[in-house]
């Protein structure tokens, strides 16, 4: 029996040994998209949005904008060829939603203080690509003025959804490829807002694992 138990622990030991010499020696497909990664984007957006007020209605208005954020999320493997990623986005300054005037009105939406809490479930495609699709949760601030009329600022909540590809250009650099649509709650009660807003970024994520 003692033996037998000897036997085991010099095979697990072995087993082990060798599950960790193929990790290093690069057998774990996933290990460039696992650990923790950091890094900023540039994003693009368009924002399409209708809105009443004193009985006029404003419908196609939006605005592009062009701005900044940074990222970290931490990728776990899922089996042999998926990756969750489980992060956090948070964009740079204030963006302008939409502006508009008509009949002696002059309205405007700006958005600040946006935070993004994501998961996101990939799989490789091939040794040094990882597409995956994203759900968010997305608060904010807007802010939106009407001249003559005032000003009100409220928390704002959203839910994104998106696609992107995640790939390796070095040992530990990574290039992220995003497309996403972010709904906004309809609760903006100066202006009655029904917006949504359309995001494309491009960012580079340095990878800890």
């Amino acid at each position: 029996m003692k033996k037998i138990i000897f036997l085991l622990l010099i095979l697990s030991t072995h087993i082990q040994a060798s599950a960790q010499a193929h990790m290093v020696s690069g057998l774990n497909p996933q290990r460039s998209f696992t650990g923790l990664s950091v890094g900023f984007n540039a994003d693009m957006s368009s924002t399409t949005a209708k809105f009443e007020s004193q009985g006029f209605k404003f419908e196609g208005l939006g605005r592009q904008n062009f701005s900044g954020s940074i990222q970290a999320d931490y990728g776990i493997t899922l089996g042999r060829k998926g990756v969750l990623l489980i992060g956090a986005k948070r964009y740079l300054g204030e963006q302008d939603l939409l502006k508009a005037s008509g009949l002696s009105i002059v309205g405007k939406i700006t958005k600040k203080d946006h935070t993004s809490i994501f998961v996101a479930p990939g799989i490789l495609v091939n040794e040094k690509s990882l597409a995956y699709l994203k759900a968010s949760y997305e608060h904010f601030y807007l802010n939106g003025s009407i001249d003559s009329i005032g000003s009100e600022e409220r928390l704002i909540h959203g839910i994104g959804l998106g696609v992107g590809l995640r790939t390796e250009i070095s040992k530990s650099l990574l290039l992220n490829i995003e497309v996403s649509k972010i709904y906004y709650t309809n609760d903006f009660t100066l202006l009655n807002v029904s917006t949504g807003s359309t995001y494309g970024s491009v960012g580079m994520l340095h990878n800890f694992e």
